[in-house]
């Protein structure tokens, strides 16, 4: 599964997250991040609520990879947060997640519905 570009973009004293979850079947997660203007501001990815990746400061685009568990529920968050500025720095911060792939099979029982929809919503795989 692949997504195309979000881009956050912040105030100081603000904060945004950006969550996906699935059942997964092992794989990987890769993503490409930028940050912009972002001194004193925290870039942060989380796999199951398990700090995985951060960043404080401006970064160019960089690649980056995690293994996914083998089985179960994954929740995937990227935390971006503008931190309060310094009395002369008021930049608006702007944070990048793009070409975000995940590999691995999402549908199980292969009926066209991703597994964690299917579950969150139906309570079972056999709708």
């Amino acid at each position: 599964m692949r997504y195309v570009r979000q881009q956050l973009c912040l105030q100081p004293g603000e904060a945004a997250a950006l969550t996906t979850e699935f059942i997964s079947s092992g794989g990987m997660v890769s993503f490409e991040v930028s940050l912009h203007h972002s001194y004193r501001n925290t870039y942060a990815f989380y796999i199951n609520d398990e700090l995985k990746w951060q960043r404080h400061n401006s970064l160019k685009p960089r690649q980056i990879s995690f293994a996914l568990p083998a089985q179960g529920r994954v929740q995937l968050k990227w935390v971006f947060r503008q931190e309060a500025p310094h009395l002369s720095d008021e930049l608006t911060a702007y944070a990048t997640l793009d070409n975000l792939t995940i590999d691995g099979t999402m549908d199980t029982d292969q009926d066209g519905e991703n597994d964690a929809w299917e579950l969150k919503y139906h309570g079972t795989l056999d709708d």
